[in-house]
């Protein structure tokens, strides 16, 4: 006779809570650095690569990233003016 304790459950075994671990702490641990690492660095690369992009100065206030639901939010963006070659007298 076969008793419930007996019985094994695949999904139940240790190498699928391994391998289930595994994925949830993957998944935290990406959520944690894209939340963590984005922000400063888009913060960075905006400022200066879009300002080499435009010829004026850019500048970024704060910039907010969810990785849950991978959303964007930039404050306080403002581009300077772009001088004109009479203005700069050349």
């Amino acid at each position: 006779m076969t008793t419930l304790s007996s019985l094994k459950w695949p999904i139940l075994s240790d190498s699928w809570l391994r391998r289930l671990s595994w994925l949830v702490g993957g998944v935290a641990m990406l959520w944690l650095i894209g939340w963590l690492v984005v922000p400063p660095l888009l913060k960075s690369q905006l400022q200066g690569r879009l300002g080499e992009q435009l010829g004026r100065a850019v500048s970024v206030g704060e910039v907010n990233f969810k990785p849950w639901t991978l959303e964007l939010t930039l404050l306080g963006v403002a581009l300077a003016r772009k001088m004109d070659a009479t203005a700069r007298g050349a």
